[in-house]
């Protein structure tokens, strides 16, 4: 049974830009993704977005070092010996650090040749069908790890694919469309399986 739009609130055109705003497609990329191919706009966000692992372990590394350099200079030098001397809390945290880099450049790698993949061949996959919202709480990575941190994972669920997407994404499809569970189209790198763009179906 096709979803019924009773008001103005919930029309396909809504629909698409509500989703739009969330998942930062255009109507120009959702055209192009029409067309079985991917944006030269969405090829530079996705490539952004396969770094982000990777950038961010290397602020934490850069902040940390940073941190103690700053310690350094201007603590004197009784109190660096009581902090340093056995070196023990701070290479834990470097080491941390150093790990949390590593893991991201690995992350970053794995997704970024599946996109490289998919840019190659420029090709969208495509899927139809009622979509949910979903989140996970999974363990931080790197220093965070170490501290115990947990992050959250949120996801578009539509048949047997999972989607990563935006906090704000999810939380859009979570308090407004849920309920209802809008029957859509979801363009899609068919390697990486990164959402590309939405609309009604």
């Amino acid at each position: 049974m096709a979803v019924e739009y009773v008001n103005s609130e919930f029309s396909p055109q809504n629909l698409i830009n509500d989703f739009a705003v969330a998942n930062d497609f255009s109507e120009e990329d959702l055209q192009t993704n029409r067309l079985n191919k991917i944006s030269n706009s969405q090829m530079l966000r996705l490539g952004v977005q396969a770094m982000k692992p990777f950038f961010s372990a290397l602020i934490t590394l850069v902040g940390w070092l940073i941190f103690v350099e700053v310690l350094r200079m201007f603590l004197p030098r009784f109190i660096q010996m009581m902090l340093f001397g056995k070196a023990a809390g701070g290479l834990v945290m470097l080491l941390g650090c150093l790990w949390a880099v590593i893991v991201g450049f690995l992350q970053s790698s794995k997704l970024t040749m599946l996109l490289f993949m998919d840019v190659l061949k420029g090709q969208t996959a495509s899927v139809e069908g009622r979509v949910a919202s979903s989140k996970t709480e999974e363990d931080a990575q790197g220093l965070d790890k170490f501290h115990g941190e947990k992050k959250w994972s949120y996801r578009y669920v539509i048949k047997d694919l999972e989607l990563e997407v935006s906090e704000s994404a999810y939380e859009l499809l979570h308090t407004k469309y849920d309920t209802m569970r809008p029957k859509v189209k979801i363009y899609y790198t068919p390697k990486s399986q990164m959402l590309l763009s939405l609309e009604p179906a």
